[in-house]
């Protein structure tokens, strides 16, 4: 029987200790580089604010605060 790996769609993410955390996350989730510090800097700023990140296909809203309350990501032009 072969074995099955399934990796989860949706992630809730708290602020982590560890300085890497959030670089590491991003690039397994296929983030911009500094988006998740930004947005605990920024909008996920209370000591029990989570961001969950949905990677479903037909996902309304791919990042949210604290499961809930989608979050608009404004892509600025080089």
């Amino acid at each position: 029987m072969p074995l099955i790996k399934k990796m989860s769609d949706v992630i809730i993410l708290w602020k982590p200790k560890a300085r890497n955390e959030l670089s590491m996350i991003e690039n397994r989730c296929g983030l911009e580089d500094g988006t998740l510090k930004e947005l605990f800097n920024t909008i996920a700023t209370k000591h029990r604010d989570s961001i969950t990140i949905d990677l479903k296909e037909a996902s309304p809203a791919r990042l949210r605060l604290n499961v809930w309350t989608p979050i608009d990501l404004i892509e600025e032009d080089d």
